[in-house]
């Protein structure tokens, strides 16, 4: 696995062809929708140690048969794959990829009520969890549930992933300003858990963390011996005001961390390490970029810089990458800089938690890059939890 700079006057054909790799395989691991790249952008290069040519009649179970692999690593080696699609005749399929360097790693992905069918095959042979954020702790302290997930969990019961109904607090930490105990509200949490099909809770409460630091953590220890006894799983957000223990209570934690450069990013991931248990903690993947204040999609975010004629620069010290905008509004141009997780920043990430001992990533609920899928397919090994 390698990352390669488009120099100027590079195109798709002549990149393939330097590293002996096809260029549909470039083109898919890479997202590239219109067969041009960047000057400036970085690619990621993956040269398998098997792959297979596409023929008439070949199907998804068909070849995972003849090479003896199951469906969720067939999936997982190519993203572009869609386990319902027909197969094109000559597509080149990776089989077998290089042996994973850095360990075993966890995933978690994430559900919203407009996630397409497409964004979920998409995601579901990389993670273990899938967190579905459908309910919310009202203003009154109830659990109401924002729609009906039941074609997603049923379709993680149907993939063997482990569906966790994700819970975000609407009441501003208030859920813990009450003078009762919190059996009422996590008995809520418990049945609207149990009744969706869910194997457990991902919990997002940041100012209840930041308000109450000492009532949290008790409130997470209480649901946690809840929980075990139902035999299910919990997970809470960690942000920057959260306590440590919150982690260390619950089964598992999510660190949601800003876009920061590597230096930053590695401080961060080292405090947190040192002072709590990293092993049960999941990172947070960035997968967007940012336009001034506002976030767009990565994929978005090249085709202005295509569109603009502009290149792609990297700041050797962050790691970040980089190119400048102008948008206009009724003819008056705003330069701005558009700032982006690159295919090297996305790895140096990914070497942290391997090294400082993260459980693995968290997958937020806009699209993923396919180089950060195929990357991380490339350098872990992955757990592979099943239902019973």
């Amino acid at each position: 696995m390698l990352i390669h700079t488009v120099s100027e006057g590079e195109g798709i054909f002549s990149i393939a062809a330097k590293y002996a790799v096809p260029v549909t395989k470039l083109i898919e691991d890479n997202d590239i929708t219109d067969g041009h790249t960047v000057t400036g952008e970085e690619l990621l290069v993956l040269r398998p140690t098997k792959t297979k040519t596409i023929q008439g009649g070949d199907t998804v179970d068909g070849i995972c048969r003849r090479y003896g692999i199951r469906k969720s690593a067939l999936l997982a080696s190519n993203p572009a794959l869609r386990g319902n699609e027909r197969l094109r005749t000559g597509r080149v399929l990776t089989i077998k990829q290089d042996s994973p360097v850095l360990g075993a790693a966890t995933a978690m992905g994430t559900a919203e009520w407009h996630t397409p069918v497409s964004f979920l095959t998409r995601i579901l042979p990389y993670v273990t969890y899938l967190r579905i954020n459908a309910a919310q702790i009202s203003e009154d302290k109830a659990i109401k549930l924002e729609y009906n997930p039941e074609r997603t969990v049923s379709l993680c019961h149907s993939e063997g992933k482990l569906p966790l109904l994700g819970i975000s607090d609407k009441s501003g930490g208030a859920f813990l300003d009450t003078g009762e105990g919190f059996d009422q509200i996590i008995n809520a949490m418990t049945d609207a858990a149990r009744s969706l099909g869910c194997k457990g809770i991902c919990l997002s409460a940041k100012e209840a963390a930041e308000i109450y630091p000492d009532r949290f953590c008790e409130f997470i220890m209480q649901m946690r011996k809840k929980f075990i006894g139902c035999d299910l799983i919990l997970f809470t957000d960690i942000f920057e005001g959260t306590p440590n223990e919150a982690s260390e209570l619950s089964d598992g934690g999510v660190l949601i961390l800003p876009f920061v450069g590597k230096s930053e990013l590695y401080r961060r991931l080292s405090d947190f390490s040192a002072n709590a248990e990293s092993s049960k903690v999941l990172v947070s993947l960035i997968t967007e970029a940012n336009m001034g204040e506002a976030r767009i999609s990565l994929t978005e975010a090249k085709e202005l810089c295509r569109k603009s004629g502009g290149r792609i620069s990297r700041d050797e010290d962050s790691l970040i990458s980089y190119f400048d905008y102008t948008k206009y509004r009724g003819g008056v141009g705003e330069r701005m800089r558009i700032t982006l997780p690159s295919p090297t920043y996305t790895k140096a990430k990914l070497e942290m938690i391997s090294e400082l001992g993260f459980m693995g990533i968290s997958i937020g609920k806009d699209i993923v890059p396919a180089y950060a899928l195929s990357m991380f397919n490339a350098l872990f090994s992955r757990a592979d939890y099943t239902l019973p």
